[in-house]
């Protein structure tokens, strides 16, 4: 079909701002050709504007000014990090607030330009519905989809429809969340679940992008959280399945509170590829980021920061490291209940100094941030050098600066007087073949029982890491085997 773009973009915004879409992706390149795919009542709708094919100069310019606003970053700023991948669209109505943006920003704006021509194709093939039916997790990522072009013609704006092709198809498989896990994932002591097997219960797009949440089994009643993997970082779906199993086997449920694994979401029949993992749902979740407020009473936020540091020192105690400490991955539930979640590692700026990536002493730096502005929001919560909240006090940043700065003047030492500036801690702290600490460039044997846990390239004679789909085991643990 061939819908057109009416010629004053005042009137189609206003007509078009009633228009209820879910982004599933959004994406840019260097030469200003964008692709933006949305959900609309159960209907994928594929829009490609080319710069090359949107040259009329009055609609060119239109689109020119609205991608420039969203490569300026023109959006909020105050929507919690994506990487705990928790659902907290029920939070109640000043949270709400908070987590989702007023009015209209850059993002939006462009994405309502580029559906604006299809609105009669998506009346067409998306009919309002009346009822949303169930629909399983496979159908979900399966839903009828459409291909578009954008082209200016006759000085307004045209989507013209696509006969999908072996490229677009390959373009919407991207859009399917897919990683190969090892062996030792394989092993953990939770059931495999096929897409098919389970039914979506609701769907979020906080944080983004717009993906199902929350899951049911078709035999039982139980709602369970969803958390779909993200293919360009694979290991860290396979470090928190990993420690999630670890806290269960220790007992850990016990003293911390913090989801448990409920099962892995296979991609198929293949229990080697797996699209996500399912585990507790946090009833109506908020962010820890979000009560940093003075006006939320200093009784609980006193309660809150005496949990951070317990539930820390548990899990030290067991020899896990949290990895990206942050009040971010700290959820508050509708008991006003303190949740430990994301196990997924790295670190985030602001909250813990990069050398200490995925160590204790990064998680000892995080949660201190977090219990300063707990006890003081006020003067713990604004870094006016990133002017992003939640970042520590002008005090902490200063510190930070200066960690950052040792750890520079560290790079040019000669080793031996690098080592000596080590912590005791991370000096007792030794990996690989040579017992040596962590350095360089590593990898991680596969083997869940290992030892020696990481070795230095050198050490194990490789220049690059094997491909995401293939195990690696150290000499010891291969022997085992």
């Amino acid at each position: 079909m061939n819908t057109e773009y009416t010629d004053a973009m005042s009137s189609s915004t206003a007509s078009n701002r009633s228009l209820e879409y879910h982004v599933l992706n959004l994406f840019y390149d260097n030469e200003d050709n964008c692709a933006l795919t949305a959900l609309i009542n159960n209907v994928r709708f594929h829009v490609i504007a080319e710069t090359a094919k949107v040259r009329h100069s009055r609609i060119g310019q239109e689109y020119a000014k609205l991608l420039q606003a969203v490569k300026e970053g023109s959006l909020e700023d105050d929507l919690p990090s994506s990487d705990s991948g928790i659902d907290v669209r029920d939070s109640s109505d000043e949270d709400e607030a908070k987590l989702v943006a007023h009015g209209e920003d850059a993002e939006e704006a462009l994405q309502r330009w580029m559906l604006s021509p299809l609105q009669s194709d998506i009346d067409e093939y998306a009919p309002i519905q009346s009822e949303s039916a169930q629909i399983s997790l496979a159908e979900w990522f399966d839903l009828p989809s459409h291909w578009y072009n954008l082209e200016t013609k006759d000085k307004a704006l045209h989507a013209i429809e696509l006969e999908p092709d072996e490229d677009l198809h390959r373009r919407i498989s991207k859009l399917l969340p897919e990683i190969s896990i090892p062996k030792y994932i394989r092993e953990v002591d939770a059931p495999f679940y096929q897409p098919a097997d389970l039914i979506v219960s609701a769907c979020s797009n906080v944080p983004p992008p717009y993906r199902p949440t929350r899951i049911q089994l078709s035999d039982s009643k139980d709602i369970l959280f969803l958390k779909l993997v993200d293919p360009g970082q694979p290991q860290c779906t396979k470090r928190e399945i990993s420690i999630l199993d670890r806290i269960a086997k220790k007992g850990l449920h016990d003293h911390i509170r913090c989801p448990r694994l409920k099962g892995i979401v296979t991609s198929g029949n293949d229990r080697t590829k797996i699209m996500g993992f399912l585990q507790t749902d946090i009833p109506n979740p908020v962010p820890l980021t979000i009560k940093l407020d003075a006006e939320v009473p200093q009784k609980l936020r006193d309660h809150w920061a005496s949990e951070t540091q317990r539930m820390k020192d548990v899990l030290h105690e067991h020899s896990i490291v949290w990895g990206d400490a942050k009040a971010d991955n700290f959820m508050v539930d509708e008991n006003d209940e303190l949740w430990i979640i994301d196990f997924g590692g790295s670190y985030t700026e602001g909250w813990v100094d990069p050398k200490l990536n995925e160590s204790m002493e990064g998680d000892d730096m995080g949660v201190d941030k977090i219990v300063n502005a707990l006890h003081d929001p006020v003067a713990n919560t604004w870094d006016p050098d990133t002017e992003k909240s939640f970042g520590g006090s002008p005090e902490i940043n200063a510190k930070d600066k200066k960690r950052k700065a040792e750890h520079q003047d560290q790079e040019e030492e000669e080793p031996v007087v690098k080592k000596q500036r080590q912590s005791s801690a991370e000096q007792q702290k030794v990996y690989c073949y040579c017992d040596g600490p962590s350095s360089g460039r590593m990898i991680a044997c596969d083997s869940v029982d290992c030892e020696r846990e990481w070795f230095h390239f050198d050490c194990v004679g490789i220049s690059e890491p094997p491909s995401d789909d293939r195990e690696w085991f150290c000499e010891d643990c291969e022997a085992a085997e």
